[in-house]
């Protein structure tokens, strides 16, 4: 039990870490937006809903629902190598993805993307 309690004490420090190197003023919104900017697919986003609950202690846990439509898989890959980053403790809760009804060969897709 001693060696659980010293690991999770131990993960929690290197997580408080990491958040204290985050660019000041860091929000999971504009991360999401310039990302997929760099991944072109800022013009695929049909919406981005943010969200913020009480996390563990006295962090808050930034939650964002995101639609892309009409997308190709090479591109939600590019994308979501992008955000999913330990560097910035951004990842994916859920992702939904669905062939595109419109335009075959294109995808939509619904990411829960969570920090």
């Amino acid at each position: 039990m001693s060696s659980e309690y010293q690991r999770y004490r131990k993960g929690s420090q290197g997580i408080k870490q990491i958040l204290a190197r985050r660019k000041k003023g860091f929000t999971l919104f504009s991360f999401l937006e310039r990302a997929a900017g760099d991944a072109a697919v800022k013009a695929h986003i049909k919406y981005m809903k943010p969200s913020v609950s009480p996390g563990p202690g006295r962090y808050k846990e930034s939650l964002v629902e995101m639609r892309l439509e009409a997308i190709t898989l090479q591109q939600l890959m590019g994308y979501l190598y992008r955000i999913e980053s330990r560097k910035n403790v951004v990842s994916i809760k859920r992702i939904s993805i669905k062939e595109n009804k419109k335009r075959s060969g294109y995808l939509d897709a619904i990411l829960q993307v969570l920090t």
